[in-house]
């Protein structure tokens, strides 16, 4: 019996998640960007809001790189042939 969906759609369904989430941190640096921007009395105190701007850019580093070669390129298995080790 084969298992259901191969690797490479199982990859793909992560990069897209690391994708989501690369691009909801840039919506959330952009909005506290502009929240630091527009309020001159923002509370809290500036080491506050510098440790939220590393931890923003720490959780931005942490994603890995999603540049990855087109669909069809690089070297890959047909599928044929693969079982779950048994028979019968």
């Amino acid at each position: 019996m084969r298992k259901m969906g191969t690797f490479e759609t199982r990859m793909q369904g992560v990069l897209t998640a690391v994708k989501e989430a690369k691009e909801h941190l840039k919506n959330v640096q952009q909005a506290f960007d502009d929240y630091k921007a527009n309020n001159e009395s923002v509370t809290g105190s500036e080491d506050e809001l510098l440790e939220i701007e590393r931890e923003l850019g720490l959780a931005q580093d942490a994603l890995p790189d999603t540049d990855i070669p087109a669909e069809g390129t690089g070297e890959t298995g047909t599928g044929e042939g693969e079982t779950d080790g048994g028979e019968g």
